[in-house]
């Protein structure tokens, strides 16, 4: 920008724009000027319209949430500003878990016959995937996948009922090889910042590879918590918080059906 277009104009703008970030903290008014500002004839100006937008959105979070945040807050509705002004965001996330014993699974059998997959199981679960599970010699059941339920429904007819390897490589193409997992003791708020971020629907609770539960945004916002919520924070903001009048902190259990 020259200096013949410094002006009380362009820099009333400039204020403006700096303002409105910082109000609604909203990166997203940074992509609005760079497809508006040529427009108007204001191309000059991008590069500065960019930084105050940065800048506002940037200083305003060390000092105060956004007016949708307080707005949330104000109204006592849920998400991530009720779980960091609430205790519930310190709960463990086996408190508000589905137990596994609750939650329809696919394991060794169903690879070997996956014409016994019933979709009417399926039909009235409200988890968004369904684990795959395999057993292991000493009986424990090792989280490897997760089926997409949608998707469960549409293929489970198509599957091989040969061999278990054939019936699993039917189900390579839609599965997810990779779902996001869990410790049972992360705190409810560092899951939802995860799911969040990274635009999951649902989370395993795994320890040690084995599946303890699942946990959605809904359960971790709603689901009643079945231990009292902590009346004081944890002493760090790691996510650790054990339930000390459960389970020992040194031996977390490898069922938490036997626990709940």
């Amino acid at each position: 920008m020259s200096a013949s277009e410094v002006n009380p104009s362009s820099m009333g703008l400039v204020g403006t724009v700096a303002f409105a970030a910082a109000v609604t903290q909203s990166f997203s008014l940074l992509v609005a000027i760079y497809e508006v500002a040529p427009s108007l004839g204001t191309g000059g100006m991008l590069l500065p319209l960019c930084v105050a937008t940065v800048a506002g959105v940037l200083v305003s979070g060390q000092i105060s949430p956004s007016i949708f945040d307080v707005i949330l807050l104000r109204k006592n509705l849920p998400g991530r500003p009720a779980l960091i002004n609430q205790r519930r965001g310190m709960l463990p996330v086996c408190a508000v878990m589905t137990p596994s014993k609750e939650i329809p699974k696919i394991q060794d059998e169903a690879w070997k016959h996956p014409e016994s997959i019933d979709p009417d199981t399926y039909l009235d679960c409200h988890l968004p995937k369904i684990p795959v599970l395999l057993s292991t010699e000493s009986g424990r059941s090792i989280l490897v996948a997760a089926a997409p339920v949608d998707q469960l429904l549409e293929h489970c007819g198509e599957m091989s009922s040969n061999e278990s390897a054939d019936a699993l490589c039917d189900m390579l193409p839609w599965l997810d090889v990779s779902p996001m997992t869990c410790s049972p003791d992360a705190s409810v708020l560092q899951i939802y910042g995860r799911m969040e971020y990274n635009s999951e629907q649902i989370c395993f609770v795994t320890f040690r590879g084995e599946l303890l539960g699942a946990v959605t945004a809904e359960d971790l916002l709603y689901r009643h918590p079945v231990v009292p919520i902590p009346i004081s924070p944890p002493s760090h903001d790691s996510g650790d918080w054990r339930i000390t009048n459960r389970t020992d902190e040194r031996h977390l259990p490898t069922s938490i059906d036997n626990t709940l």
